[in-house]
Parts: C-alpha cells; structure tokens; sequence
C-alpha cells in the first residue's frame, strides 16, 4: 500500500483554483464588478426603491423628498418636544404620508387632546409639516363632598387623578367606581358615589358627591 502525502488536499484545492481563475472581490473590499446585476444603481444598494425602502422601515408611499421642519401649534401646557418624541416622522428622514396618519391616529388616541390636524407643505429645502392640535382642559381641582368616614387623602390616593392633568371622563368614571368599591371594602355597601363635575371634556375639575349610606 502506498502513503499518501498529508498536504495532497491544500494542493488539490489550490490547483482547482488556479484552475477557474481569480474571484470577484467581496463587496466590502471593492464592491461588484463592472457589469454585475447586483451593482449600485443610483446611489443605492439595492436594484429599485422598493427593496431599500422596506429596508429602512419605510412604506413604499415614502417619497424622495426630506421632511425639513415639524411645527406644533395650539399646544399650551403639553411641549413640544413631548408631541415630536411621539411621532415616527422626523426631521431629516423622507416624508412618508402613510406614517403620519399612524402618527395623527396616535396623538388623538392619547389623553392630551381632544383633536389633531395636519397640514405640510412643499418647499425648496423639503417638506414641512403643521400639526394643529386641541388640547384637553386640565384638571385645576378634585373635590370630594359628603364623605366623613373616610378621608380625601385616601379617596385621592385611590382615584389616582392629580390636579394639572387633563381632564379624561374616562379616567373619573373609573375613579368613582374606585370609590365605591373602597367604601364597600370598608364596610358600607350601600354608599353610593356620583359625579358632580368632570364627565365632560370642558370641565375645569373633578367634584365627586358621596352618600356613605347607613
């Protein structure tokens, strides 16, 4: 039986290669040859739009111009800063339509404003964006008339509602299901709690009425 020699593979692999002749260079070392498929087209690394577009996170309704400014007016006690840290459309990136109505739809679904309109507007430098908003009046008072068993520090501390915050019906009504819930805890299962003031969006404060029963 004859030996073979250890470094016969390196040799083989080496021979075949010699064989079909230099490899194209990696694209991190060059990019594709002249005359690939695959080679940039119009600054991009992908054949068409679409492809680059899904890459980036953007709908294929985006469009080749930069969104320049974003302005929010109508806005008193919420900043600005806290709307624009909301939105998916930013300064810089490429104004997509699709993703400001995601961004509309989600300001009007948060308790800040009671409405949210957009306008934009080309200009040379790009696009600019106005988002109009009506905000919610804020909570400026919580009273609690009635009660004598237990005390407003405690019923406050189960609403949760604090004076400054917007006025959200939603958030008073469970707040005086709250109320009645603790009054029954605390052995009074026929109180019954109502709301005075704070169910309707212009309301300056919340006023809860209790009757703590027998």
């Amino acid at each position: 039986m004859t030996s073979r020699n250890p470094n016969w593979l390196p040799l083989a692999v080496a021979a075949s290669m010699l064989a079909i002749g230099p490899l194209p260079l990696a694209w991190g070392q060059g990019g594709p040859p002249q005359g690939s498929p695959q080679q940039f087209q119009g600054g991009s690394l992908f054949g068409d739009k679409a492809a680059a577009k899904k890459v980036y996170g953007l709908s294929l309704s985006a469009t080749d111009e930069l969104v320049t400014e974003i302005r929010v007016e109508g806005n008193k006690t919420v900043p600005a800063t806290r709307v624009l840290s909301q939105l998916e459309t930013r300064v810089g990136r490429p104004f997509d339509p699709q993703a400001l109505s995601r961004d509309v739809k989600k300001l009007a679904s948060l308790p800040w404003f009671t409405e949210v309109r957009r306008l934009s507007k080309q200009t040379a430098e790009g696009r600019v964006i106005v988002l109009r908003v009506a905000e919610r009046s804020t909570i400026r008072y919580i009273e609690y008339l009635g009660n004598a068993k237990l005390k407003d520090k405690k019923l406050a501390k189960e609403t949760g509602l604090k004076v400054g915050a917007a006025v959200d019906p939603y958030a008073v009504e469970d707040g005086r299901r709250r109320l009645q819930d603790l009054y029954a805890e605390n052995g009074y299962p026929r109180a019954q709690v109502s709301i005075l003031e704070g169910d309707k969006l212009e309301d300056k404060g919340v006023v809860f009425v209790i009757n703590e029963g027998v």
